[in-house]
């Protein structure tokens, strides 16, 4: 029963987005996330946009995060792929979801570096920038260094 109803999800979650119906898609993979399995490795599947292989909760999350982005919500996307249930590491196991967080956190503060800007929340003089940098700096290194390395 589950499984009908997970992948009846998937399909809504990419129909609706198809169809420009953001909000929508946003609240079926909000609801996906419910009906995923806690194992990180159940259910692999390949990844639609990529050749690496991904679980079904991994992918699932990643559908939520990208509505997230859609809808400028980088803080809470960034949050849910650093401290989601399905990883063991800290980071997503795929690259598009290594992308997905590297990218939100990003935007989360340039978002919030804009905020401060236009908020007058900062004196003139002051040079604002992202927060986020050196996190993300220090999150990306050993994936370059692996990278190089091959």
């Amino acid at each position: 029963m589950s499984d009908s109803i997970r992948l009846g999800l998937f399909r809504a979650v990419h129909d609706l987005d198809v169809r420009g119906l953001h909000l929508s898609s946003k609240w079926a993979s909000e609801l996906l996330l419910t009906y995923l399995p806690e194992n990180e490795h159940e259910d692999e599947m390949h990844h639609p946009y990529s050749e690496e292989k991904i679980s079904s909760s991994e992918y699932g999350l990643i559908l939520f995060t990208r509505s997230l982005v859609r809808e400028h919500e980088y803080q809470r996307a960034a949050h849910l792929l650093r401290k989601s249930f399905i990883y063991k590491s800290g980071l997503p196991a795929s690259f598009v979801g290594k992308f997905l967080y590297f990218y939100s956190l990003y935007m989360a503060g340039e978002k919030s570096r804009d905020l401060e800007k236009s908020g007058n929340l900062a004196p003139e003089n002051s040079k604002l920038g992202n927060p986020y940098i050196r996190e993300i700096v220090e999150g990306m290194y050993p994936l370059y260094i692996n990278v190089s390395e091959k």
